[in-house]
């Protein structure tokens, strides 16, 4: 199956507004492909929607237990990098 990393802005997009990025969260949420995050992506996400949309605790709540429960979890080994 596709795995994928969305960009935090398509993602918020999706979620607030709907429109093209909406039907790329529909398509994750329907497990049409593998939703790749790394804690740190995930953070960014929930900040950024938490500090510019007043969205209520209960919808960030199953935004993040939607991004817990569906999503694969990656994390970097910046030893790997080089510059």
């Amino acid at each position: 199956m596709l795995k994928v990393v969305i960009d935090t802005k398509v993602f918020i997009s999706g979620i607030i507004f709907g429109g093209t990025p909406r039907k790329i969260i529909d398509a994750w949420l329907t497990k049409k492909y593998i939703f790749c995050i790394s804690p740190e992506l995930k953070a960014e996400i929930l900040i950024k929607l938490e500090k510019k949309f007043p969205l209520p605790q209960e919808a960030r709540n199953k935004i993040k237990e939607a991004l817990d429960t569906f999503s694969q979890k990656i994390y970097s080994n910046p030893k790997s990098y080089s510059v």
